[in-house]
């Protein structure tokens, strides 16, 4: 989760790097919208990641509270 802190220094140093190699979802959501001036699918996919990372969050607190009440 830390590295999308870091999409604009990834943006700004390699561009996507060769191939998009270097390419993190943070990134390309910053390059669709500001390179290629497509906010509308760029909003997509960051609201696409919100959801992902929604779940993700549920899904460890949720474990966190069940693993607790067993010990």
């Amino acid at each position: 989760m830390w590295i999308s802190n870091f999409a604009d220094l990834i943006v700004v140093m390699t561009g996507g790097g060769p191939a998009d190699h270097t390419q993190i979802v943070a990134s390309y959501i910053f390059t669709q919208a500001f390179r290629r001036l497509d906010f509308g699918y760029a909003s997509a996919v960051a609201l696409v990641l919100l959801v992902l990372l929604m779940i993700y969050s549920l899904l460890i607190v949720v474990l966190r509270q069940t693993l607790l009440r067993k010990i």
